[in-house]
């Protein structure tokens, strides 16, 4: 995961032109610009990842466990299974 979000920096940069700046010298619209093109693309890498069949109930790494919903009070809902909940 780490590395995505170096390479999306790295990218970022890149499109930008910039080598090696400062903070003063990167304009706020060139900065927002970097940054909605890393949230875009780290949110379609996100949906490709979790977005198949068991994308996220399959990954450990994302997946929240049920007895943590159970202790917030949302645990009569996921006692049906999982594709009458889709």
């Amino acid at each position: 995961m780490q590395r995505r979000h170096f390479s999306a920096l790295v990218a970022t940069t890149a499109m930008l032109g910039v080598r090696s700046v400062g903070a003063a010298d990167v304009s706020e619209g060139d900065a927002a610009s970097g940054i909605r093109v890393a949230l875009e693309r780290g949110a379609v890498a996100a949906v490709g990842l979790l977005g198949r069949p068991d994308g996220f109930l399959a990954n450990p790494k994302v997946r929240i466990p049920l007895g943590l919903l159970e202790r917030c009070g949302q645990g009569a809902p996921l006692h049906r299974p999982a594709a009458a909940r889709r």
